[in-house]
């Protein structure tokens, strides 16, 4: 046996399973860091586009009155106060063209200067109408028909509004 050479420590199995685990740890470390390093890079990038976002958004926000449309001129009277039947033309059953769609305006007006809500719109109207006259008479009856049709859903400004049209600005349609 002295004549045998002897290579390594006898081990060199173990030797070679650690040099490798090793080698192995050192990748997963180094793949874990850059891993991390990248995820630290896009939170950065995240948080600056955040910061950017903000800075815009306040920009707007601060931007946002001068391209708000003033819709009714500055009043010390509370709308709640103001009856839009006291803005509202009485409807005159002879109308042409011009001055109906001016009376139209004036209605559409009164309701969002006063927030009249859907459910009083038509009623606010039907006031507006001569108490003897044609469109109080026909009203009645367009209610009562439309009562016997449908109670569920009763007319509404929309509808009246293409009613009115059709009965008195093209009667003859």
């Amino acid at each position: 046996m002295d004549g045998e050479k002897k290579t390594g420590s006898g081990n060199e199995p173990q030797d070679m399973d650690q040099d490798q685990g090793h080698h192995i740890g050192s990748r997963i470390t180094s793949t874990l860091v850059s891993d991390l390093n990248k995820v630290l890079s896009d939170v950065v990038s995240m948080s600056k586009t955040m910061e950017r976002l903000g800075a815009r958004v306040e920009y707007l926000e601060g931007e946002l009155p001068k391209f708000l449309i003033k819709q009714h001129p500055p009043s010390d009277i509370p709308k709640n106060l103001i009856e839009p039947q006291l803005l509202i033309r009485p409807f005159s059953e002879h109308f042409d063209l011009r001055s109906f769609r001016c009376w139209l305006k004036g209605v559409e007006e009164a309701f969002n200067y006063c927030f009249v809500p859907e459910d009083e719109q038509v009623d606010v109207v039907s006031c507006k109408f001569l108490p003897d006259g044609e469109a109080s008479k026909w009203w009645k009856r367009i209610q009562d028909i439309s009562m016997q049709v449908d109670k569920k859903s009763p007319i509404n400004w929309p509808k009246m509004k293409r009613l009115l049209m059709a009965k008195f600005l093209f009667p003859y349609c």
